[in-house]
């Protein structure tokens, strides 16, 4: 599976404060779930384990999550970050599980599918390795709606480089992905966030640094492009009035 984000620029650090930008959304629809003590989880594109961590914190000591990652150095960082007993990690692809069928209780990825190669492909999978009864969760965005004010050029950029991604508006389709699936009864919220503090913004300058290769080998911006977005964002950071509206987030859940 390609990826178009080179995490080792930043040494995870991009990974960390995804997490803690995303995590309130996150929460947000994880409540609207349910209750998901004493859960047997399996987290996809798990990343550096941080919503594999919040998955444990809800399934409880009787619940165990089980974190996947295509990027081996992915899995490694989540293994030394993590102490809880109930938490594993290991290396995996999305399109082929290596779970026998109806192994799960709780199905769960973020910011996964817009990723991947084969997005129905992997739903299906996911799907596959849910238990009767249990609760398969997609959580994507469409990246295709940031932008910033009162100067739009650095949201203009941002939409841009993020065209890099396979499935830039992933979110949008997750309810329909869904009903072609066979399910009739598909939960669907939608989530946005409104970033004016420091450290949101400068998830979006490390982010920019971590797709700068990508998108000068791909020839979709030159290097001049993507250091005036860059300094755009950098100096939004310093300027309290200079807001990014992040992607908007769907949430779409079913009943295996």
């Amino acid at each position: 599976m390609e990826y178009t984000i080179d995490e080792s620029i930043s040494g995870f650090e991009r990974q960390k404060q995804l997490a803690q930008t995303f995590s309130p959304s996150t929460s947000r629809f994880l409540d609207e779930v349910g209750d998901l003590s004493g859960a047997e989880a399996l987290d996809l594109g798990c990343g550096i384990g941080e919503t594999t961590r919040m998955l444990g914190m809800r399934v409880g000591n009787t619940g165990s999550v089980i974190g996947v990652d295509f990027d081996k150095a992915l899995v490694e960082s989540a293994q030394s970050l993590t102490s809880e007993g109930n938490i594993s990690f290991t290396q995996g692809d999305v399109h082929a599980l290596e779970f026998e069928d109806a192994s799960f209780d709780v199905v769960y990825a973020r910011l996964l599918l817009l990723h991947v190669a084969e997005p129905m492909a992997a739903l299906k999978e996911m799907l596959r390795v849910c238990r009767p009864q249990g609760t398969v969760i997609i959580n994507d965005g469409d990246f295709a709606t940031i932008y910033s004010a009162p100067d739009p050029f650095g949201g203009e950029g941002l939409v841009k480089l993020y065209s890099l991604f396979r499935n830039v508006r992933i979110g949008t389709r997750l309810w329909h992905m869904f009903r072609e699936c066979g399910y009739d009864q598909v939960e669907f919220r939608v989530d946005r966030m409104l970033v004016r503090d420091a450290n949101g913004k400068r998830l979006q300058l490390m982010t920019i640094e971590a797709m700068r290769e990508a998108a000068l080998q791909s020839e979709l911006m030159t290097r001049q492009e993507v250091d005036a977005l860059c300094q755009v964002i950098a100096a939004g950071i310093q300027d309290d009035s200079y807001l990014i509206g992040f992607p908007e987030m769907y949430a779409a859940w079913v009943k295996r």
